[in-house]
């Protein structure tokens, strides 16, 4: 190689490693400084790191420049503290990583507490992520807008995230709203959100438009729905084609009511789909006058979709109404839709079905699972076992990070699931519910439901070198 070539090659080299530097260290690390909400010249705020982080220039304030896709930290003296909202919802315009420490958002009971939405006009789809956290005591009137947090048209991550104690009257949800948005929730609680409305409404999670949502360790719990519209739900509310996994997770005690039809206690789907695995739901009620589901609730304009269970346990859900169809457990009722339970526990629910019924000629299928005596269709055959007792003790805390239902000793669920069942994406379900260290399979046969009894593992282990 001539010198010529040997230095425009080192040249080239250069300018490609300028570049990448260049790339690699465009972000901004934006430490909040203050736990109050306006700011001054002086002072960094949350509220002032978003808006750095959003227009990559700190303005007027004392916050480093924002640049690319910024990180936003927390003072070591903040942890733990409670930033009270004074100038309305805080926003997120571009990608930005929010690390708190414990920090609440608390909206005051006066505004949403947090919207992530690109800038007008900017074409991108920016990655957000924020994690330990609590947002709390927002409020909604607006039908664009959740109580706590609103998300659109963005990739949202969510890790040790609360969203709790939020409120709204005439909007989509008390809790979480995401639009067309691509969402991975792990150890997420969104809890004791309340929605009162004229219109569809939920209490906890509404997820719309055509992009996948997983929740993983999380827990949906406590959230109402107060509503004089159909179509609502307490818990959950999944439509306009979204897909959702709920893995590892809990669902219970949520609520939906009014003088109307076609109510959920804890999920309702409109044209949406579902996997539901490893998964309980429990202790969810919907009372109003027909079209019914104390848990899940399947309905739509005619769209085909699909929902699976996987390992659940769905009992003690209630569904009040004062006529056909209800159902305490499972409603499907979707001309074109698929429902399908495997190794899972559909039993112990109550309602005029007790625990599923599907009409207008939707299909409800069962394989391998414990069911209630109540059913339309009777659902026999394919190795389900039929009992009204599914004997199952409360919802506890028995390890990992989300409250299960224990079996009984004398539950028909024990030794009765499928281990060709037990899988999701084609891969073994290793675990039950409560994650690593309770294991799924202990021996030739599993047990239907979310809980795996440990009472043969000793028996396992013992013989693990010999099998």
């Amino acid at each position: 190689m001539n010198p010529v070539s040997r230095a425009r090659q080192c040249r080239l080299a250069a300018a490609i490693v300028s570049l990448l530097g260049s790339a690699i260290g465009s972000a901004a690390t934006i430490t909040v400084t203050t736990a109050g909400d306006a700011g001054t010249a002086s002072t960094c705020t949350l509220r002032q790191a978003l808006a750095s982080a959003n227009a990559d220039a700190a303005g007027v304030s004392a916050c480093t420049a924002g640049s690319g896709a910024d990180t936003i930290g927390f003072a070591p003296n903040l942890a733990n503290s409670t930033i009270s909202l004074s100038g309305g919802e805080l926003a997120i315009r571009d990608a930005v990583t929010v690390q708190g420490s414990g920090q609440t958002l608390d909206g005051s009971g006066a505004s949403p507490v947090l919207y992530a939405a690109p800038a007008a006009g900017s074409g991108s789809t920016p990655q957000v992520a924020l994690s330990n956290l609590t947002l709390s005591n927002g409020y909604s009137t607006s039908t664009l807008r959740a109580g706590g947090l609103t998300a659109r048209y963005v990739d949202l991550t969510l890790n040790q995230v609360t969203v709790s104690s939020n409120a709204a009257k005439n909007a989509p949800s008390g809790g979480v709203l995401l639009a067309s948005v691509a969402s991975s929730f792990d150890h997420v609680t969104i809890s004791a959100n309340f929605s009162q409305s004229s219109g569809s409404t939920t209490g906890g999670i509404l997820i719309g438009g055509a992009a996948s949502t997983t929740l993983t360790h999380s827990s949906i719990s406590g959230n109402q729905a107060a509503v004089s519209s159909t179509y609502s739900s307490g818990g959950m509310y999944i439509a306009g084609g979204a897909s959702v996994a709920v893995l590892d997770s809990t669902i219970a005690n949520n609520s939906a009511t009014g003088s109307i039809s076609k109510l959920a206690g804890a999920v309702m789907l409109f044209d949406g789909s579902a996997d539901f695995v490893n998964a309980t739901i429990a202790n969810n009620s919907a009372s109003g006058i027909n079209n019914l589901a104390g848990a899940l609730f399947s309905s739509g304009s005619g769209t085909s979709q699909a929902v699976h269970l996987v390992n659940c346990t769905v009992t003690g859900n209630v569904a009040n109404g004062n006529d056909t169809p209800t159902a305490g457990g499972v409603l499907a009722s979707l001309l074109s839709a698929t429902f399908m339970l495997s190794n899972t526990i559909a039993s112990g629910n109550s309602g005029y079905s007790k625990d599923a019924y599907a009409l207008n000629y939707a299909y409800l299928g069962a394989q391998s699972s414990l069911l209630g005596s109540a059913l339309q269709p009777s659902l026999s055959g394919n190795g389900n076992v039929f009992s009204d007792a599914p004997g199952v003790s409360a919802l506890a805390g028995n390890g990992g990070n989300t409250l299960t239902m224990a079996l009984n000793a004398a539950s028909p669920a024990l030794r009765a699931g499928s281990t060709a069942l037990a899988a999701f994406n084609g891969q073994p379900l290793h675990f039950d519910q409560r994650g690593s260290g309770f294991p799924r399979r202990l021996g030739p046969s599993i047990d239907i439901g979310a809980y795996q009894d440990p009472g043969d593992r000793v028996f396992a282990e013992a013989f693990e070198t010999e099998l």
